[in-house]
């Protein structure tokens, strides 16, 4: 290959039928050798791909995507026997699914694979598809080969999920530091609500007392003082609904391709923050109700 596939690619001048012969336009391009479409499991929805036993592919075949063969405005079974001429007089073999030759932020494009021709383009690099479950056994393997080979040139590898990875690394970071502030809100409103309702159980001691001294239970003292606070979260939760689907949402428009935003999540969050409430407040309420009523009944 002459450059990583899914991180960067070339662009070259191409002319195709049924459109100005004597205008180029400039499509991205991979330049390839036979085994590529098998070694990334690419498929090949009309047509076929580059093989070996076929001698003219090494001078006329070219494949192109889903998305070229859609905005040229033909079906899968038209584009095949298309001319594009690009480093030569070639025709397309094959039509392959789209796949996304940069990051997710990039459209869909037009894009073209073309079999390398030693007097066009020099290949940088050499895909390898392995099981890596001993991965070390085996890079020793590709190294000895390599220096046997290539005794000059340095052996360099990389592995292409960690080469897409690094595409992310913003949103990688974002999304840790989303996740600390998170935890980080909800220690902060945990003690709050822990002294705002030590501060209402202490306002509410004489209540407590004359309601438990009448037989009250502590099902009942939960629910004297948990009633203000889960009105205030679901009201918070209204507000802060509205404001997490929009900053979402904006951010989700840096993909091209990206998830729908599901109300489902913003509903179990309001659950597991009224659960977090009610579990402080039962707590608070549990001690509460665990004292003597005659104590509680002097106090002023």
């Amino acid at each position: 290959m002459e450059d990583i596939l899914g991180v960067n690619h070339n662009t070259r001048a191409v002319v195709i039928e049924e459109l100005d012969p004597e205008q180029s336009y400039w499509y991205p391009m991979f330049i390839v050798k036979h085994d590529f479409v098998e070694t990334f499991d690419i498929e090949v929805v009309e047509g076929r791909g580059f093989s070996k036993d076929i001698l003219s592919d090494t001078v006329n075949a070219i494949m192109i995507n889903e998305t070229m063969v859609k905005n040229m405005g033909w079906t899968n079974e038209e584009a095949i026997g298309k001319r594009i001429r690009a480093d030569g007089d070639e025709r397309v073999i094959g039509v392959f699914k789209d796949f996304h030759i940069l990051s997710l932020h990039s459209p869909m494009n037009n894009f073209i694979l073309d079999l390398h021709r030693v007097e066009f383009a020099v290949l940088r690099y050499i895909a390898i598809r392995v099981n890596t479950r001993n991965y070390q056994e085996l890079l020793s393997f590709i190294r000895d080969k390599w220096e046997r080979l290539a005794p000059t040139r340095p052996f360099e590898y990389s592995f292409l999920d960690e080469e897409l990875n690094n595409m992310y690394n913003d949103e990688d970071k974002f999304g840790k530091f989303s996740v600390m502030l998170t935890i980080l809100a909800l220690v902060i409103a945990s003690l709050g609500l822990i002294g705002l309702t030590a501060f209402l159980a202490e306002q509410k001691t004489k209540e407590i007392g004359i309601r438990r001294a009448f037989g009250a239970s502590v099902g009942s003292v939960i629910q004297l003082l948990s009633n203000e606070f889960i009105r205030l979260i679901i009201i918070a939760n209204l507000v802060a609904w509205p404001v997490a689907w929009f900053f979402t949402h904006r951010w989700l428009q840096n993909f091209y391709q990206r998830i729908e935003i599901n109300w489902v999540l913003f509903i179990l969050a309001g659950i597991v923050t009224l659960f977090l409430a009610l579990l402080i407040t039962s707590y608070r309420a549990v001690r509460a109700s665990s004292q003597n009523p005659a104590d509680t009944l002097r106090y002023e």
